[in-house]
C-alpha cells in the first residue's frame, strides 16, 4: 500500500473505530485491539509456542506505537511466525557484528531481508537504497531499536526499549534490529 493509503486507512480505523481489517481470526481472539502491540499480546496469550514470555517481553518492544493498519492482511499464524522469526535474529548468539538473513517465508508473499547490528545513522536508508537500486519495491519495514544487556559469549541478558535509556546503566547498548519485506 501507499503512503496515502494507509494514512487513509489509520484515520479511517481511528475515525469509526473499525478493527475488522484483521480477518475473522482477529475478531474472535482480541478484542478490539488499539495497536499491533494489543493485537500481539492477545494472540501470544492463546498461542501453544513455546517460550511465550520471552516473545510477548520482545514483541511489545518490537511491535510498541505500530497501528494496525500495518499488518492488516495477516492472520493470527503470521504474526507469531513474524515475531518469531526477528526473535531468532535477535537472541542468536552475537558479538557486535553484522549479521544479515534474506529469506523467502511462508507467512508473507515476500521475500523478507533481517539485519541486527550496532545502532548507527542511515541504516535503514541504506538498505532502502539498495533494494530500491535492484528496482524492487519495500513493502512493509519494522526498525526497533533495543538496548542490549549479553554475555562475554553474546547470549542476551535483558533488553528493553531504547526509550528506556535513562533508566538503564551504561552496560545495554544500542542494537538496531531491521526487518524489510520487498518483492520475490
Amino acid at each position: 500500500r501507499s503512503t496515502m493509503q494507509r494514512l487513509y486507512w489509520a484515520y479511517y480505523l481511528t475515525k469509526n473505530k473499525e478493527r475488522s481489517i484483521m480477518g475473522k481470526t482477529a475478531l474472535k481472539t482480541v478484542k478490539n485491539p488499539q495497536t499491533l502491540n494489543d493485537y500481539c499480546q492477545g494472540i501470544l496469550s492463546k498461542a501453544k509456542v513455546t517460550g511465550k514470555k520471552e516473545l510477548a517481553a520482545f514483541a511489545e518492544v518490537y511491535f510498541r506505537g505500530l497501528p494496525l493498519v500495518e499488518y492488516d492482511f495477516l492472520n493470527d499464524k503470521a504474526v507469531i511466525s513474524h515475531i518469531q522469526s526477528v526473535y531468532s535474529v535477535f537472541q542468536t548468539s552475537w558479538k557486535g557484528d553484522v549479521f544479515v538473513r534474506v529469506h523467502n517465508p511462508p507467512y508473507t508473499r515476500h521475500t523478507v531481508a533481517e539485519v541486527h547490528m550496532p545502532d548507527q545513522p542511515f541504516l535503514v536508508d541504506s538498505v532502502w537504497s539498495e533494494i530500491n537500486r535492484r528496482g524492487l519495491d519495500v513493502h512493509h519495514t519494522f526498525h526497533p531499536v533495543l538496548l542490549t544487556k549479553r554475555t562475554p559469549s553474546g547470549e542476551v541478558k535483558d533488553f528493553t526499549d531504547v526509550g528506556q535509556r535513562a533508566e538503564k546503566d551504561q552496560t545495554f547498548q544500542p542494537e538496531s534490529l531491521v526487518h524489510i519485506e520487498f518483492d520475490r
